[in-house]
């Protein structure tokens, strides 16, 4: 419903109640680049533009990104490994998968509200927010809703989600990065690209300033 008065103070209102990712969503024909989503991965750790599951979310036209937790030792600690098996999807480590399902629903009833095309869906993450990109991804495509590609930037393994093969998924890890190492017995949906000089850390190099840096070149992926 459009407000009477000057047209400036009319707009500054609808500015105040319609986020700045609602305008603008229509039909996207080239992918975001990584570097791209790299950048709104970090921007997850400063703002969200809704939270689920106790995950928060920052969405851009039509990129989803998950933030992680913000330090490895708690994502470490956070893990819940035990796995759960699903016919769609395989084998995920159960706490994933039951945060990624109620996800799954706030994404597509996102992008009927905003008029965002599903066909269009960018998914991204970093760090366990990387793990529940994926498997978010993975029930989209149990709905028959392809999304457009899915990167995640130091994510723990999530299980094989042979149901993404058709899907373009990249994964990267930085340096020494340890949590794209665990848990040590679940698969991984596809090879990592491991770039980055290695720090003296195993910590420091999973921080995300580290994957907004490090070359990402599209003839990397």
């Amino acid at each position: 419903m459009l407000i009477v008065g000057r047209p400036w103070n009319n707009w500054n209102r609808i500015m105040q109640i319609v986020p700045d990712w609602a305008f603008d969503s229509g039909r996207v024909t080239t992918m975001a680049s990584h570097q791209e989503l790299s950048e709104i991965c970090q921007e997850s750790y400063r703002r969200s533009d809704f939270e689920e599951a106790n995950i928060e979310v920052v969405v851009k036209k039509n990129v989803f990104a998950f933030r992680g937790t913000d330090e490895p030792l708690d994502a470490l600690r956070d893990l819940r490994i035990i796995p759960l098996w699903t016919k769609e999807l395989g084998w995920c480590p159960a706490g994933f998968l039951r945060a990624s399902k109620r996800l799954v629903n706030k994404v597509t009833s996102t992008c009927l509200e905003y008029g965002i095309d599903h066909q269009n869906i960018e998914l991204t993450g970093h760090s366990l927010g990387g793990a529940v990109a994926l498997i978010v991804g993975a029930l989209l495509m149990r709905d028959e809703i392809k999304p457009f590609q899915i990167v995640t930037f130091g994510a723990p393994r999530c299980g094989r989600l042979k149901i993404l093969d058709e899907v373009p998924v990249t994964q990267y890890r930085h340096g020494k990065d340890m949590v794209p190492l665990v848990p040590p017995l679940m698969r991984r949906h596809n090879k990592m690209l491991e770039y980055g000089k290695p720090g003296s850390s195993y910590i420091r190099d999973h921080y995300m300033i580290n994957y907004v840096e490090m070359d990402k070149s599209p003839e990397h992926y």
